[in-house]
């Protein structure tokens, strides 16, 4: 799965970055006022921005996003960081000439169970149990499928360490979740290490429903989004 270094939750106060403050959310491709930060669709000419943006993240900051640091970043790791497609897509929030934060989903198919699909199928399952008809239990297992294999987007998300605690990578999660349930995600889900506590706190109060389960010193969290 996609490592996710920083997801700040939207109730987070904007706080005043280098230069000026971050208000408003803007649309992608505009300029958020005041601030001189564009979010916008990544493209393959931002490969020396991004070049630069990930050797400047401390190591701290590239272990919550990577699991690991790294040194100079491979040449196909910043082209897979800007690869946009019909199942990937991409974010940079960049000042001037900087990319100060990054963000990334891919999409797939996948379970529902822990996504929210859990109680739909657990009532499919319980149907099927008690209809004494052949008719009943196929309405019912085809209820069930319906309710688990739904579309899934994994996302990951950076952000500058000089960025972090301003509201910029809430910002980029909202921004890239959007474009997510509009292309028909129907679920997120994404892998943060166990010891960050406060993405972990954020992701509580941001989606109460999501679903963690702790795997190898991470946590893999799973949410519905949209009208799913």
């Amino acid at each position: 799965m996609i490592r996710t270094q920083l997801v700040r939750s939207r109730r987070d106060p904007v706080r005043t970055p280098p230069g000026g403050t971050l208000p408003g959310d803007a649309l992608p491709g505009e300029v958020l006022p005041g601030g001189g930060v564009e979010i916008r669709p990544a493209r393959m000419d931002d490969e020396e921005r991004i070049r630069r943006f990930l050797g400047g993240l401390s190591v701290h900051t590239q272990t919550l996003r990577f699991f690991t640091g790294m040194g100079r970043p491979a040449a196909s790791t910043v082209r897979a960081l800007l690869a946009v497609d019909d199942r990937r897509d991409a974010l940079l929030a960049v000042c001037g000439d900087a990319v100060v934060g990054h963000a990334m989903s891919f999409r797939t198919c996948g379970s529902g169970r822990g996504a929210g699909g859990a109680e739909a199928a657990r009532t499919e399952t319980s149907r099927t149990e008690t209809s004494r008809t052949e008719t009943s239990r196929t309405e019912a297992a085809g209820a069930e499928a319906a309710a688990v294999e739904i579309a899934v987007v994994e996302i990951a998300v950076v952000v500058a360490d000089d960025w972090q605690g301003r509201g910029l990578g809430s910002r980029l999660v909202r921004r890239l979740v959007r474009r997510a349930t509009a292309g028909g995600a129907q679920a997120l889900r994404m892998d943060v290490l166990g010891g960050n506590r406060k993405v972990l706190s954020m992701i509580r109060r941001e989606w109460p429903e999501a679903v963690m389960r702790a795997s190898s010193g991470t946590v893999e969290i799973s949410t519905k989004i949209g009208s799913a």
